[in-house]
């Protein structure tokens, strides 16, 4: 499953969850990042927990539903961190990035409910 901020082929922010696996009762998910800013790629392993992504996606829909405003991103221990900013007219950046909201929302919905069906999977039917 994949998570698209921005555009594959220009500025972005993209994970792809590989695994899901539950650790001392948190469920941590084993992402590829790739992140594109400007002249600027880079490309990493993270894992972050599946708890990071409710309050991101609530975020975007109030920012998607206001649009002015910010929502942020940030894990447990820091391995990314970023803000979108809404001004009022339309316009979001992350980074300089512009992102279509309802498809970034759709996607982390996606996200969270193929990460829930590999928590099910891995724990015999209950997350």
């Amino acid at each position: 499953m994949i998570l698209c901020l921005g555009s594959e082929s220009g500025d972005h922010i993209i994970a792809r969850m590989r695994s899901a696996e539950n650790s001392g009762g948190y469920w941590w998910l084993d992402c590829d990042v790739d992140v594109s800013a400007g002249a600027f790629p880079g490309c990493f392993t993270a894992n972050f927990l599946a708890s990071d992504f409710p309050p991101f996606r609530k975020q975007l829909q109030l920012l998607y539903d206001q649009l002015w405003g910010e929502a942020s991103f940030a894990t447990l221990e820091g391995q990314l961190e970023f803000r979108l900013v809404g001004d009022a007219r339309g316009h979001l950046a992350v980074g300089g990035t512009a992102v279509f909201l309802p498809r970034a929302i759709a996607e982390i919905e996606q996200f969270e409910r193929e990460s829930l069906e590999c928590r099910n999977d891995a724990s015999g039917g209950t997350a």
